[in-house]
């Protein structure tokens, strides 16, 4: 039976997962929710991606040295189109840029990365995110079957971006006020019988320690997969040099960089030295 790093690993490591790079134009932009910018990208460089995988996503260079990376809602490969679902913090290099955006503005692009593997092998899907991750949850969401069983806890302060995200009636999705809820929630949690996969995306703190309650009481290490798509100590640059410098000292050490359990330090490397606590 593949665990779920070991099927995200075979993924990150094909051949046909190769790297893509170009520039796009917008074509579209518009609102949805309350807190979302849908931007819509077109460039004759998406004739080398691939149809998206959930939570995939792609890095925009916004300013000279300053990118962000947002999750793919969708991809048109006819029209050669990539529409992103862009949570608007309201405040930083996002915002800015978001709030000067118009069409026909150009915005060179590399990509990709691939966060989420649905499994035929698990009795359950728990997902514990935050507004910055709502257009991942809804495009995982997307690729569920009605039959699926499924327990979303939702960090979605403002109650008009609930509708982002599309969910079936027996799912058990619940939309809580702010991080600390969603904390406590996941500590009273208690999973039904069975092998369930774990999806983890919030801010970094709040995530190390969902992480930590969700190995110690819910799923195995091997069938999780945590990441932060943001903090609220540090600055997202300051954040993602930090991360490269860790990546290029693990790659000269020799580790596989396509490795998740190996890129997931990264972002935990404190938590990570404790992991073999958790494995089956």
């Amino acid at each position: 039976m593949t665990s779920i790093r070991q099927a995200l690993h075979q993924l990150l490591a094909s051949p046909t997962e190769v790297p893509i790079e170009g520039e796009a134009e917008v074509v579209d932009i518009s609102r949805v929710g309350a807190s979302y910018v849908r931007v819509a990208l077109r460039s004759k460089d998406f004739k080398k991606y691939h149809d998206p995988w959930p939570a995939d996503a792609l890095k925009l260079h916004l300013t000279p040295g300053e990118h962000r990376v947002y999750t793919v809602r969708s991809f048109d490969a006819d029209e050669l189109t990539v529409t992103l679902d862009i949570y608007d913090h309201g405040v930083g290099l996002g915002a800015r840029w978001l709030s000067s955006l118009g069409t026909g503005r150009r915005v060179s692009f590399t990509g990709r990365r691939p966060e989420f593997y649905r499994s035929d092998d698990v009795d359950g899907y728990l997902f514990v995110a935050d507004a910055s991750a709502a257009p991942a949850v809804a495009t995982i969401f997307d690729t569920l079957d009605q039959s699926d069983s499924v327990i979303a806890l939702l960090a979605l302060p403002n109650g008009g971006d609930r509708d982002l995200i599309r969910t079936q009636k027996h799912w058990d999705v619940r939309c809580l006020t702010d991080h600390e809820s969603l904390l406590n929630e996941v500590k009273l949690l208690s999973l039904p019988s069975g092998r369930w996969q774990g999806w983890v995306a919030t801010e970094t703190e709040y995530a190390q320690q969902l992480r930590a309650v969700i190995l110690d009481h819910h799923v195995s290490l091997t069938d999780l997969k945590a990441g932060a798509y943001w903090s609220s100590t540090e600055t997202w640059t300051d954040s993602y040099n930090r991360s490269v410098a860790l990546f290029r000292k693990l790659m000269e050490e020799g580790h596989d960089m396509t490795d998740p359990s190996i890129l997931e330090r990264l972002t935990f490397s404190e938590q990570t030295s404790k992991d073999a606590d958790h494995r089956p």
